[in-house]
């Protein structure tokens, strides 16, 4: 996994770049494929969604507000991650490419829980 924290717009070209090379490596070598999930975090927003949730279509349209992963949905009651066009811009990229990215706020969140969603996301993308 690329793991950003406070990320800026070069970190997550940056992650993109290393997935798509990644991707590209799991193509010739068939038996052994790569998965490498982005994570996205941030001090100063809440909220959480993923590239692969079955809803993103139908939550990026409310702009994540009305979250519909039942996983996911109570820590979107006060989100704000939509505001950083950086965040939603990777999520959009991964969700048309068909490869893992979850951006997570992690305001007035507690380290324990911040693992726990982190923890359901990763379960969620390896299913």
């Amino acid at each position: 996994m690329e793991k950003k924290h406070n990320p800026s717009k070069a970190d997550i070209t940056d992650g993109l770049f290393k997935n798509l090379a990644f991707r590209n490596m799991a193509d010739l070598n068939v038996k052994n494929p790569v998965y490498f999930p982005i994570g996205l975090t941030n001090d100063r927003l809440s909220g959480v969604c993923f590239s692969l949730c079955d809803y993103f279509d139908q939550c990026q349209k409310s702009a994540w507000v009305r979250c519909e992963n039942k996983h996911l949905k109570q820590y979107n009651h006060s989100m704000n991650f939509n505001s950083n066009l950086d965040f939603t811009n990777a999520l959009k990229e991964g969700f048309v490419n068909k490869f893992p990215i979850f951006a997570l706020g992690v305001e007035n969140l507690s380290s324990k829980t911040t693992v726990e969603i982190q923890t359901s996301l990763l379960e969620q993308i390896v299913r």
